[in-house]
């Protein structure tokens, strides 16, 4: 017995040891089923917030996807737990806004985010300032808890803080002060709301994604809309508003249908600006229409004072939309990127309507002023002249009818921006080819009546041409730069660009140049006028024109001389139509065997018949009995006379001849040998020098 007893006690031993284990063994067993074993509550969870990650990762991907699809903003709200915030704070689009950035601030991957976590809590970002931590709820699943968010403003303060420690936003010195913060920015954008100045307040938003000739209308008309969704959100304290220029981006409303943003621009000709962001724009149009029927904010009713809504000239698509009936304000679905409101297409298609008559009557109502300030002015006008320029004022007053339309419809950003950046730099080409045409017949109608379509003005003739080309010179590269300026390029840059190569191109140009001032100094000297008789070394002809490079002269056998401008300046030039008359001499030789009283009789009646000519100065008349010589008797006439041009002096002689020639047949006086001497002395006009 005594050899079986040391088994006994032995085993007794492990029984007992073995009894006293088995609590501990089935607890822990019970323990490690509870934690390895999903609970049917984890196992009825929704797959997306099941584990952590799954709940960051469903959170991030819906905030990714919200920049897209705004209404991806519920999903991620639905990350969050918002039963222990207070009622007022309870805006999980704000909160998810802020949460997004400062779990991207952490830097920390999904992938480490634990799938199986012992306990009821998670905390992402271990640090005393960045701790965001994840509990699960009674359901199975796993949110962000209501500490975490009530503590996102003072992550969010360590982030601003620890950014500007580290020196970001130094560049922003060379930023205007106006934008150099959220604080400046917010004012200022107010600031000229209040002012009336809605392209100021346009100023603050950055509308990158709006084409440059459309950014003045469609960026009014998002400045108000951003005012007006703010009235019906969030009262905004200029106070809460950081005023440094570093800083991460600002949410003052995040809503399903998009978000408003403040932001800071890292790239770009606005660099450094603190502006409510793309997004921001590309969501107004939506938010707009979602708030536009709430209320005011309790502390603008309680104000007393609600915003006006901005006037037709300031807004004119807000103008209108608010005083369009709801019904016609209904959206209608034509396609999934088109659904405009049933006032939107009726108007369009009115506008469409109204292209040709207005076209008509424009047009009609030019032709019919034009001709008749004409006929008041004694102008000849030029049928194809007029016509063209009516047409073309026709085609920019519908363009700019279009452009107006475009703006009171109240069109989506895209529809609006994309058709306002074909209307408005086709109106301005219109306008300047418009203006272009309009030079010929403005120049006429004011210089008439002394220029016709033949030059009937010497002077006007002669400079017309040259004034017109320089106009349409000057208003060419006028709608040059206009056009240039809708897209955004800096004309000043561009003229300053030129103004390097100038020195080239005038030693290229030199010659041209040279001609160009030298028709000036032909009009301002006046040293012949077109229609003139000249002569210009050794030629002598008519002048038929006065170019900006060269002068034209026909010769008296028909030819055409061309003469550089630059070399008149310095060229002997004999202009015979620059005399302030005309003198006429003549001999007239009779037989000796005419009587004394006969003679008499003859020499008067030429008197008579030079002092009752319209063209001959009487004072200036000299008819004599002269000579005596051994053909015969000899009578000297000369007078002055009044001939504006050669053509009414030689019209002028041949009238005079022919009255002597009758006056000797009936007196019956016979000629011995008669000769006329033609000379065309006499002193110059005042003011037409000679060369």
């Amino acid at each position: 017995m005594r050899d079986a007893s040391p088994p006994s006690t032995l085993t007794s031993c492990l029984l007992a040891a073995l009894l006293w284990a088995c609590p501990a063994i089935v607890a822990a067993q019970g323990a490690a089923s509870k934690e390895g074993t999903p609970s049917p509550a984890v196992e009825s969870a929704d797959p997306r917030f099941r584990t952590p990650r799954a709940t960051v990762r469903t959170f991030l991907i819906a905030m990714n996807q919200a920049d897209d699809d705004p209404q991806r903003i519920e999903d991620a709200a639905a990350c969050l737990d918002l039963s222990e915030m207070p009622p007022d704070r309870r805006d999980g689009g704000r909160l998810a806004f802020a949460l997004e950035f400062i779990l991207r601030s952490t830097n920390v991957p999904t992938i480490v985010i634990p799938e199986i976590v012992d306990g009821r809590v998670c905390s992402v970002g271990e640090s005393k300032d960045l701790k965001l931590t994840l509990h699960r709820m009674p359901d199975g699943r796993w949110l962000f808890d209501g500490e975490t968010l009530q503590n996102l403003p003072k992550m969010r303060l360590f982030l601003w803080q620890r950014d500007l420690a580290a020196g970001q936003g130094k560049e922003a010195v060379d930023v205007p002060a106006d934008f150099r913060s959220p604080y400046a920015m917010f004012h200022t954008f107010i600031d000229a709301l209040k002012k009336g100045d809605p392209d100021a307040a346009a100023g603050c938003l950055d509308l990158t994604d709006v084409p440059d000739p459309a950014r003045p209308i469609v960026g009014r008309e998002l400045a108000y809309k951003l005012k007006a969704v703010l009235d019906r959100s969030i009262f905004v304290i200029f106070q809460d508003l950081p005023d440094t220029s570093a800083g991460s981006p600002l949410a003052a409303v995040v809503h399903r249908e998009g978000r408003i943003t403040m932001e800071r621009k890292v790239e770009g000709v606005r660099k450094g600006h603190w502006l409510f962001n793309r997004a921001t724009a590309q969501s107004l149009d939506r938010l707009y229409e979602a708030f536009e029927s709430k209320p005011l904010v309790p502390e603008l009713t309680a104000a007393g004072r609600p915003p006006e809504p901005p006037g037709f000239g300031l807004a004119p698509g807000l103008w209108v939309r608010s005083r369009t009936p709801a019904w016609l304000r209904t959206r209608l679905d034509l396609w999934g990127w088109f659904s405009p409101a049933l006032y939107q297409v009726v108007g369009a298609a009115l506008l469409v309507g109204l292209v040709v008559p207005a076209y008509s009557v424009v047009v009609a109502a030019l032709d019919r002023l034009a001709r008749a300030l004409m006929r008041r002015r004694g102008a000849e006008a030029d049928d194809r002249e007029i016509a063209g320029w009516a047409r073309a004022a026709g085609c920019a007053a519908v363009t700019w009818l279009l452009i107006q339309g475009v703006a009171a419809l109240d069109l989506r950003m895209a529809t609006a921006g994309a058709l306002l950046a074909i209307l408005i730099p086709a109106f301005w080409v219109l306008a300047a080819f418009s203006a272009y045409q309009l030079i010929d017949p403005a120049l006429r109608l004011v210089a008439s009546p002394n220029a016709n379509l033949d030059g009937a003005s010497p002077l006007a003739a002669m400079g017309l041409p040259v004034v017109a080309l320089v106009l349409k010179i000057l208003v060419g590269a006028l709608g040059l730069a206009a056009v240039l300026k809708l897209f955004d390029f800096d004309v000043a840059t561009v003229l300053a660009g030129l103004g390097i190569g100038g020195l080239a191109v005038a030693l290229a140009a030199q010659d041209t140049l040279k001609n160009f001032f030298g028709s000036l100094m032909l009009i301002a000297d006046r040293t012949f006028h077109v229609g003139d008789l000249v002569q210009i070394a050794g030629n002598e002809g008519v002048v038929e024109s006065v170019g900006l490079r060269t002068t034209r002269i026909r010769g008296l056998d028909g030819s055409l001389l061309t003469i550089p401008n630059s070399d008149l300046t310095t060229a002997h030039i004999a202009n015979f139509g620059a005399h302030s008359y005309r003198k006429f001499r003549t001999r007239i030789t009779v037989t000796h065997g005419t009587p004394p009283e006969r003679l008499v009789q003859f020499r008067d009646g030429i008197l008579d018949l030079m002092r009752n000519h319209r063209e001959v100065r009487p004072e200036k008349i000299e008819v004599v009995v002269n000579a005596l010589a051994t053909s015969g008797i000899e009578i000297l006439v000369q007078a002055q006379l009044d001939a504006r041009d050669g053509h009414a002096e030689l019209k002028t002689r041949d009238e005079l001849i022919l009255d002597i020639l009758r006056l000797a047949e009936r007196l019956g006086v016979a000629f011995d040998s008669p000769s006329i001497v033609v000379e065309r002395e006499g002193r110059p006009r005042p003011n037409a020098g000679t060369n």
